[in-house]
């Protein structure tokens, strides 16, 4: 039987990377959450398209130097742009 394992995705629109710092950094703190993640479009999915939207891997990166225990990953990440 596969054990069953929690998580959280951080939707990285229409808020501060220190909000989704925040997040992340009390998830590191409890122990049922055991995996984090982030998407990897470079512009807002809906609503105003002006808003900036972190790149999904440079923001990957900057969330684990501030993590310990979670295991982190992009939920979707675009080979197209990165040639």
């Amino acid at each position: 039987m596969t054990r069953l394992s929690f998580g959280i995705k951080t939707t990285p629109q229409n808020v501060s990377f220190a909000d989704i710092l925040k997040v992340w950094e009390e998830a590191d703190t409890i122990p049922v959450i055991e995996h984090a993640w982030l998407w990897d479009h470079l512009q807002p999915m809906r609503g105003d398209t002006s808003i900036p939207v972190p790149e999904g891997w440079t923001a990957l990166a900057a969330l684990a130097a501030r993590t310990t225990r979670l295991q982190i990953g992009l939920v979707v990440t675009n080979n197209l742009i990165r040639r």
